[in-house]
């Protein structure tokens, strides 16, 4: 056996370990392109020859399969977009003041919040802003009933 043989035979084998210890695809199209060095040295090509044959095969195996790997990955999860939260309704739930940061609840999740306009605890908020981690809200405004 050469040391091209075995050279490219070590690299494809641990181009596919390092493969397997990661969760993304990192190096699969490199143990693929070594394959290719391989069966490049094993028809007895020169040096120059087995590393052409390795990148040109790496690169295609690149191009073929990442726009397959990204249609088939699924979405990342949403997480606690705050953007999403403007214009929602929330829960105060500890008394805001002007200058004074509370706590409010939108669709479950807990925030802080701010507001120009003293809030109770319990009453109900509009979204208005959002900074970093902190909401800027406003009261909702209860529609009144008025007796006819």
């Amino acid at each position: 056996m050469t040391p091209s043989l075995l050279f490219w035979l070590a690299a494809a084998v641990a181009l596919l370990a390092a493969e397997g210890l990661t969760v993304n695809l990192v190096s699969i199209w490199f143990a693929v392109g070594a394959v290719g060095g391989l069966a490049a040295s094993w028809l007895g090509a020169s040096l120059l020859v087995q590393f052409a044959v390795f990148a040109l095969v790496s690169f295609v195996c690149l191009l073929v399969t990442r726009p397959l790997v990204r249609r088939l990955r699924p979405a990342a999860p949403k997480g606690l977009d705050a953007d999403g939260n403007l214009g929602r309704t929330g829960l105060v739930l500890t008394p805001i003041r002007p200058g004074c940061e509370g706590r409010v609840r939108v669709d479950g999740v807990d925030w802080r919040a701010a507001c120009s306009t003293p809030l109770e605890a319990g009453a109900r908020c509009r979204v208005t802003a959002v900074g970093a981690t902190t909401l800027t809200v406003e009261p909702l405004s209860v529609p009144s009933h008025s007796a006819t």
